[in-house]
């Protein structure tokens, strides 16, 4: 895995992506298996573009993982997507993952996520969910 990371980085560079995913959470949190690479990528035309990609891209921090500096996407930025994802049933890693991010997460992480999950709903991506309330239940369960 970490050659093929490697390899695909340098591939895409300089794209505007972001990491995302379970490499992105191990980057910030305890690192943890996971079986691919997830990433952003910020495109200015692509109508289809998932909820928050640009604003992900642009506030992602440079970090190194498997040896390659490569944007990470915020905490936040992460919890809201993982609350997007989340499925208990199918996808039970976005709920350990919660967790973790949760431990570190500061009030600035919580106030990008609660903006992120906001802007997921207006741009019409939140799936039928309602993400402000599934924030405010999640970050109450996790003091």
């Amino acid at each position: 895995m970490e050659r093929t990371f490697r390899d695909f980085i340098d591939a895409i560079a300089p794209a505007p992506i972001a990491l995302i995913g379970g490499l992105a959470v191990s980057a910030r949190t305890e690192p943890r298996f996971t079986r691919d690479i997830d990433v952003a990528v910020a495109v200015a035309d692509d109508e289809s573009a998932e909820a928050i990609v640009p604003e992900l891209v642009t506030a992602a921090d440079s970090m190194t993982v498997l040896g390659r500096r490569v944007a990470v996407a915020t905490i936040g930025h992460l919890i809201a997507l993982k609350l997007l994802a989340r499925d208990d049933e199918h996808r039970p890693q976005d709920r350990v993952d919660l967790r973790a991010l949760s431990v570190v997460a500061t009030e600035r992480d919580w106030r990008r996520a609660a903006s992120a999950v906001k802007l997921i709903a207006v741009r019409g991506f939140s799936r039928g969910r309602d993400l402000t309330a599934a924030l405010a239940s999640w970050r109450a369960k996790s003091r």
